[in-house]
C-alpha cells in the first residue's frame, strides 16, 4: 500500500502531505479545487512526464516523495534487488520510498530509498507498484485502434506480443535493406563514380569505433603527459643555480662547517653542519627521485602527431559525410560498399537478402499464428468476464463481444535458384509490402462489440455506448484484470462519470470488494461511491497571502457524513440530508461485510 504521498510545489499545491489508509480510500472535492493534481503528481512520481510549467510560483522544482509498505514477497522489491536498490526487510514488510523531482528546466530526477535511480528504472517500479485508471481510459474504449491492446491484457502468456514485435523489428530491418539494394539496382548506378570515389577515400582512411576512441584518448592524456614533464622538468631545474646545483652548494656548505668546526671546535658548528648535511641527503633522494620519474615518462612524440592526425582525419570525414558520430561514419561506409557493388554482385546480394528475409518472415508468420490463437482465446476470456461484470452493474442480459478481424498469411516455399533479375526483383518487392502492410500487432485488427440490451443486435461501442455505459465497461475490464495483478495500489480517476443512482451504488460496491485484495484510491464526485470509502479524503481550494492553495484533510465520520450529504443535496445542507447520508453510509456498510471499526471514519 501507498502509506503517504507527499507533494511540493506543484501547480497549486504548495505543501501538501496525505496518510492513505489500507482498503478504500475516496477523495472528493469541488471541480477546480485541485483532485486531478493529485493525480498528476501520483503519475510523475511513477515515470511519467510533466513539464516546468507544473512548478508552483516561487519554486525551483516540484517534489512527490510516495512512501510504499510492501509485503517481502512483492514483485517491486524483486526489482529494486535486481537493480542494485537497498531495501531494508521487515518480518511483517519493507518501506520503499520513491522520491522524484522536476526542475525550471524541465529535466526530472528520482530516487528510490535514497538512492538515485533513471527515468526508466523508475517507470518500471512504477508498474509493478500503482494502476491509475483515468477518464481518458474510458475516451480509448470509443477508438478501436487500442482495443487491441485491452484484448492483449488478457492473454495468459504476456510475453507472446514482445516476442513477435522484436521479429517484426528485425523483419522491417531487413526490408529496409532489401529496398535500398532494389533502389540502387533500378537506378541504372547514376551515381557510381561518385560513389566509388567518396568509398576509396573512407577505405584509405579505414575508420573505426575502436581506433577512434583509442586516438582520441592518446590525444588527451598525452597533454597531461607532455604537461607533467615539462613541470618535473622545471622542478629539477630549480635546483641549478648559475651552474652550480644546490645539492653541490649543500655538501660543500658540510665541509666548509666541518672544518671550522675542528679549528674552533663550538657545540653549534656541529649542529649546523649536522642540518646542512641531513639537508644535503634530502636534497639527493628528492633529486633523484624526481629525476627517475622524468625518466620513467615516455613520451612518443611521433606517435602522439600520429594520433592527432587520425583525430583531425575524423573531424574533416565527419564534416564531409554529414556524420556526427563513428559509428554512423562506419555505417555510410558500409552502405556505400553496397551502393558501389556491379549489377551482377548486387542480384547475388539481394537474392542472399531476400532469402534470409524470406527465412525470417517464416518465423515471423508463425509467430503471429501462436499470437492469433491466443487472443481467440483471449477474446473468450474478455466476453465472459465483461458480461459477467457488467450483469452485476445493471446491464443484465448485455452481449459484449470481440469483432475479429483478421489478415490472411501466406506461406513463402520459394525455390530462388534460376531465378532471373526481373523475377527477383518482383519477389523482393511482393515480401517487402507484405510485411509492412502486415504491421507490428500480428494478423489481426479487433473492435469490441456491444448490445447493450436483449434483442438488439452487436454494434460497435462507438455507436451504442453512453458514458456510463463506458464508465461501467471500463471498471468491468479493470476488474477482469486485476485479479492476478502485481500491483498494491489500484486509482480511479472520476471513471464514474456518467452514472448515478443505483447503479452507482453497485460501483462503489465493486470498489470496495476490490479494496480487500488491494489498496484503492478513488476521486469521485459520486455520494453512491463515496459511502463505501474505508477513508474519505476532502481537497479544497483556499485563498492565503493573496495566492489560490490547494489542501487535503481526512475527514472524520461526522465530518463525512456532511460531505456526502453536500453531494447528495449541493451546497445547503439539511438535516435531512445529513440523515438521508447516514442512512446510505450505514447501509454501505452492511453491504461491504465490514464492521464500524474497521473503517477509518
Amino acid at each position: 500500500m501507498i502509506q503517504r504521498l507527499h507533494i511540493q510545489g506543484m501547480a497549486i499545491i504548495e505543501e501538501l502531505e496525505i496518510d492513505f489508509s489500507s482498503g478504500f480510500n475516496v477523495i472528493t472535492g469541488e471541480t477546480g479545487a485541485g483532485k486531478s493534481i493529485l493525480i498528476r503528481a501520483l503519475s510523475f512520481l511513477l515515470g511519467h512526464k510533466v513539464g516546468p510549467d507544473m512548478i508552483r510560483k516561487g519554486f525551483e522544482q516540484a517534489t512527490v516523495t510516495g512512501e510504499f509498505y510492501l509485503r517481502n514477497d512483492h514483485e517491486a522489491l524483486n526489482y529494486l534487488e535486481t537493480v542494485g536498490i537497498p531495501c531494508e526487510k521487515n518480518p511483517d514488510g519493507s518501506l520503499v520510498i520513491v522520491r522524484r523531482q522536476v526542475n525550471s528546466k524541465g529535466r526530472a530526477s528520482a530516487w528510490a530509498n535514497d538512492t538515485p535511480i533513471t527515468s526508466s528504472t523508475v517507470k518500471e517500479l512504477g508498474l509493478n507498484l500503482v494502476d491509475i485508471f483515468g477518464q481518458h481510459d474510458n475516451q480509448k474504449l470509443m477508438r478501436p485502434e487500442f482495443h487491441l491492446s485491452y484484448l492483449d491484457k488478457f492473454l495468459e502468456n504476456k510475453g507472446l506480443v514482445p516476442s513477435y514485435r522484436e521479429r517484426y523489428r528485425k523483419c522491417i530491418a531487413k526490408v529496409r535493406q532489401i529496398e535500398e539494394t532494389l533502389s540502387n539496382f533500378m537506378s541504372g548506378r547514376k551515381d557510381l563514380d561518385y560513389h566509388l570515389f567518396r568509398l576509396q577515400e573512407l577505405e584509405a582512411f579505414a575508420p573505426g569505433v575502436d581506433d577512434f576512441k583509442e586516438v582520441k584518448e592518446l590525444t588527451e592524456t598525452s597533454r597531461a603527459s607532455v604537461a607533467l614533464k615539462e613541470g618535473l622538468g622545471q622542478v629539477l631545474s630549480n635546483f641549478e643555480n648559475d651552474g652550480q646545483s644546490l645539492n653541490s652548494v649543500l655538501w660543500d656548505s658540510v665541509k666548509k662547517l666541518g672544518r671550522l668546526n675542528d679549528k674552533l671546535s663550538i657545540s653549534e658548528l656541529v649542529a649546523l653542519r649536522g642540518r646542512a648535511e641531513s639537508l644535503a641527503s634530502e636534497v639527493d633522494t628528492f633529486s633523484y627521485d624526481v629525476s627517475r620519474l622524468l625518466t620513467s615518462l615516455e613520451v612518443d612524440e611521433s606517435k602522439i602527431e600520429e594520433a592527432h592526425k587520425r583525430v583531425f582525419g575524423y573531424q574533416e570525414l565527419f564534416r564531409k559525410h554529414g556524420a556526427r558520430e563513428v559509428e554512423e561514419l562506419v555505417g555510410i561506409q558500409d552502405k556505400l560498399k553496397r551502393d558501389c557493388l556491379s549489377q551482377e554482385d548486387l542480384a547475388l546480394n539481394l537474392q542472399k537478402e531476400l532469402e534470409s528475409l524470406v527465412k525470417e518472415a517464416e518465423e515471423l508468420s508463425q509467430s503471429a499464428k501462436t499470437l492469433s490463437n491466443q487472443r481467440l482465446k483471449a477474446a473468450n476470456r474478455i466476453k465472459k468476464a465483461v458480461e459477467s461484470e457488467l450483469s452485476e452493474l445493471a446491464m443484465p442480459g448485455v452481449l459484449f463481444d470481440v469483432l475479429w478481424e483478421e489478415t490472411e498469411g501466406k506461406d513463402w516455399d520459394l525455390d530462388f535458384s534460376g531465378l532471373d533479375n526481373k523475377r527477383l526483383v518482383q519477389l523482393s518487392t511482393e515480401l517487402c509490402g507484405y510485411l509492412k502492410n502486415l504491421g507490428p500487432d500480428g494478423f489481426e485488427q479487433v473492435e469490441f462489440m456491444l448490445a447493450a440490451n436483449p434483442g438488439e443486435p452487436l454494434l460497435p461501442l462507438l455507436k451504442v455506448a453512453s458514458g456510463g455505459e463506458l464508465s461501467r465497461i471500463m471498471l468491468a475490464l479493470k476488474k477482469a484484470l486485476v485479479a492476478d495483478a502485481d500491483t498494491c495500489v489500484l486509482v480511479f480517476d472520476e471513471i464514474d462519470t456518467g452514472i448515478s443512482g443505483r447503479v452507482a451504488d453497485v460501483v462503489g460496491k465493486k470498489m470496495n470488494d476490490l479494496s480487500k485484495a488491494f489498496q484503492v484510491l478513488c476521486i469521485s464526485h459520486l455520494p453512491q461511491v463515496a459511502v463505501y470509502a474505508d477513508s474519505h479524503f476532502l481537497v479544497k481550494k483556499e485563498s492565503k497571502a493573496k495566492r489560490t492553495e490547494s489542501t487535503i484533510v481526512k475527514l472524520s465520520r461526522e465530518d463525512s457524513t456532511a460531505e456526502i450529504a453536500r453531494l447528495l443535496s449541493g451546497s445547503e445542507v439539511s438535516k435531512a440530508g445529513l440523515a438521508n447520508a447516514r442512512a446510505l453510509m450505514d447501509k454501505a456498510k452492511k453491504r461491504s461485510g465490514k464492521r464500524g471499526s474497521e473503517l477509518g471514519l
